[in-house]
């Protein structure tokens, strides 16, 4: 089974996808995250893991992730960390 998980290095979702590797030992994950406020390095180093910089608003560059990995599931974790920022660039 593949996950796609948005916002992979974040905090929540970098755990997120480590929690995933540990309990389901056939599990793979497709991550997104457009590095603004995670950090590559959260992301776990694993076979299991494909890591993607991109934007969830940039579909041209989304549409060719999703058809090559092909998910059955999305967990959606991308966010404005600041309620600032979410409130000026909704």
């Amino acid at each position: 089974m593949k996950i796609l998980v948005t916002g992979a290095a974040g905090y929540i979702g970098s755990h997120f996808v480590k929690k995933a590797l540990d309990r389901y030992p056939t599990v793979k994950i497709c991550a997104v995250d457009d590095l603004r406020e995670g950090h590559n390095q959260a992301v776990p180093d694993s076979e299991r893991v494909t890591f993607h910089n991109l934007a969830m608003d940039n579909e041209a560059a989304l549409d060719p992730v999703l058809a090559r990995e092909k998910p059955v599931a999305v967990v959606h974790f991308a966010a404005n960390a600041y309620v600032g920022e979410s409130q000026e660039k909704p």
